[in-house]
C-alpha cells in the first residue's frame, strides 16, 4: 500500500490512472494529516515519476482531479471531527 501525503502528487496519480483505495486521517484536533492510499506497481511507478520530476499530465484533468480529492479530503476531515466531538475526544484534548 502506497500512502501519499501530497495533494498534488495524489492528483497526478489519480489523473494518470492509479486507483485511489481510500484515505487515512492521522492525528487529532488541529493537528490532522490525510494520506491518500494507493495499491499496485503502477501507482508506485507513477509516484516515482512525480517525485523525480518526470511526471507529465494534462493540466485540465489535474485540476478536476485536484478539486475531487479536496472534496474527499474535507469530507473525511469533517467526518472525523464529528466522530471526535460525539465521543468527547476533541473537547477533552482542547481542555488539556
Amino acid at each position: 500500500m502506497l500512502a501519499v501525503n501530497d495533494l498534488w502528487g495524489s492528483a497526478y496519480l489519480v489523473s494518470s490512472g492509479a486507483e485511489l483505495q481510500g484515505l487515512k486521517v492521522s492525528g487529532s484536533g488541529g493537528k490532522r494529516s490525510v494520506s491518500f492510499l494507493f495499491e499496485g506497481g503502477e501507482a508506485e511507478r507513477l509516484h516515482r515519476h512525480f517525485v523525480t520530476g518526470r511526471a507529465v499530465a494534462n493540466v485540465t484533468t489535474m485540476k478536476i482531479t485536484m478539486n475531487h480529492l479536496k472534496d474527499l479530503l474535507f469530507n473525511e476531515l469533517r467526518k472525523e471531527t464529528e466522530n471526535e466531538n460525539q465521543s468527547g475526544g476533541y473537547r477533552a484534548s482542547a481542555a488539556g
